[in-house]
């Protein structure tokens, strides 16, 4: 609606600055992600460095409806007891071009040892995304002790493109 259109465009301004100066992550969100159990990471849809308010709009729409798209339903349909019961949110983030990036899950997926952590990592910005050959490490929480899982092999690295979106150039190595 348009109280909402209005209401976004002056908190990305005021958030960010002038229009058309910054990119911006648009990324879902949904109650889903926040089961214990949940392994979907990267099911729903990211715009990367969505640059001009415009497109902006475009990409929380998209967004926005990416938790109902057929893959995303699927998904659920194979995990939840009653799927149709996901309510999505929309986040944005500042983007911002970065050597190395990456997630860090609050649990040790490898041993399911309690203290641990879990840290996947890879050049450029967006980083450990699905289907990405990542660095990966097990941290322990209370000692730094670090054991390392598997090499980062992706040939390419992702970086902000200042028009908007994203460019793939080579990985140093």
């Amino acid at each position: 609606g348009t109280e909402f259109r209005a209401s976004l465009k002056k908190s990305l301004q005021e958030s960010f600055g002038k229009d058309g100066t910054y990119g911006v992550f648009v990324r879902s969100d949904t109650n889903v992600e926040e089961l214990p159990w949940f392994t979907g990471a990267g099911l729903n849809l990211t715009v990367a460095n969505v640059v001009g308010y415009d497109n902006i709009l475009k990409a929380i729409h998209d967004v926005w409806a990416s938790p109902f798209d057929e893959r995303s339903y699927g998904w659920r349909q194979s995990h939840m007891q009653d799927p149709e019961y996901v309510f999505p949110a929309v986040v944005i983030q500042l983007a911002f071009a970065s050597a190395k990036s990456g997630v860090m899950v609050t649990k040790d997926i490898e041993d399911d040892e309690p203290g641990w952590v879990t840290v996947a990592i890879s050049e450029g910005v967006g980083g450990a995304v699905e289907g990405q050959a990542t660095e990966s490490l097990r941290i322990d929480t209370k000692t730094g002790q670090t054991q390392f899982l598997a090499q980062a092999t992706a040939a390419e690295r992702t970086e902000l493109n200042p028009a908007g979106g994203v460019k793939h150039v080579p990985a140093s190595g």
